[in-house]
């Protein structure tokens, strides 16, 4: 789905902006890559890939749109998070691991099934 900025001049107004919604009975075409809608300018925003971050110490956090060679544009960049939100998501990891765990076979219990499907 595209994303789109409300803008005045090169001033974000609003981001994200949603002209559908705002303006219902306007048909939008497939593509559209913005314009002037009852005084209201909206643009095309590309976001840029999501750098790859390491979930247990890292997140990410979006820059507000700008304008670079003429594209409106969305950077991500990669910021360390607190060692208390560190703490809870590796609790959190520790406790999906072994809730997983629990769901799982061990290679002992597999092979005892083998074991009484060939018996069969």
């Amino acid at each position: 789905m595209p994303n789109y900025a409300k803008i005045n001049g090169d001033t974000i107004l609003e981001f994200p902006s949603y002209p559908q919604r705002d303006h219902p009975n306007t048909s939008f075409g497939d593509g559209w890559q913005g314009g002037e809608i009852e005084g209201n300018t909206y643009v095309l925003v590309e976001i840029e890939d999501t750098p790859a971050t390491d979930y247990l110490t890292q997140d990410t956090e979006a820059e507000p749109p700008k304008k670079v060679k003429g594209k409106w544009t969305v950077k991500t960049k990669i910021k360390d998070i607190s060692v208390e939100e560190k703490a809870k998501r590796k609790a959190d990891k520790e406790q999906r691991d072994k809730d997983q765990d629990d769901n799982y076979l061990t290679k002992a219990e597999i092979k005892a099934i083998r074991r009484l499907l060939k018996a069969q």
